[in-house]
């Protein structure tokens, strides 16, 4: 468990876009990566090869050839690929949407729009949040994630967002709640 540091929240992100909402305050970071890139890249381009190879009478379905192709064909690949597409956009184009308001919080995680989940957490007491392992792993090792916990109830969301960008969250967090509460100076004798 780690937990963000105040350095991380006052140098800032340019990652995280931040807007006022109404009381609370809205974070928004996207989870683009170069393996994302590297999917979409080549879902589309075997996509592409697949149609033309059906269209050309080069495909085999069930130990045939298909030489005439219907419209049934057509359809049946091109939804055996949105599975594979949807995976490509998930990794590229979806957003953390991180509403802060002084009674509850919202992360939402949207790879299109209408289109991902959302957790909420009641504020009831303090609120704390921590860089902690959930689960996830890169390569083998395991990743961080970003846990927000409040009367014993805890989410935890963001596992595969830069480093940087999970430590300014966590620190916004932490300031967001608990930023006006005074700090206690350092023992000197």
């Amino acid at each position: 468990m780690v937990r963000p540091s105040s350095e991380a929240f006052a140098k800032g992100s340019r990652k995280v876009d931040v807007e006022p909402l109404g009381e609370g305050v809205v974070y928004s970071a996207g989870q683009g990566s170069c393996f994302g890139w590297f999917w979409l890249i080549f879902t589309t381009a075997h996509c592409f090869f697949m149609f033309s190879g059906l269209s050309h009478g080069t495909v085999r379905a069930n130990h045939r050839v298909i030489t005439n192709p219907t419209f049934m064909h057509f359809f049946l690949m091109g939804l055996f690929y949105v599975p594979f597409f949807f995976v490509g956009l998930a990794f590229t184009v979806s957003r953390f949407r991180i509403e802060l308001q002084s009674d509850c919080i919202a992360v939402r995680w949207r790879v299109l729009p209408g289109v991902g989940w959302t957790w909420r957490l009641t504020v009831a007491g303090a609120v704390d949040a921590v860089l902690d392992y959930r689960g996830a792993r890169v390569n083998k090792r395991p990743v961080r994630a970003v846990v927000l916990k409040s009367d014993g109830k805890e989410i935890a969301f963001g596992s595969f967002l830069s480093d940087d960008v999970k430590e300014y969250l966590a620190a916004a967090v932490v300031d967001y709640y608990h930023g006006d509460e005074p700090t206690a100076a350092p023992f000197i004798p």
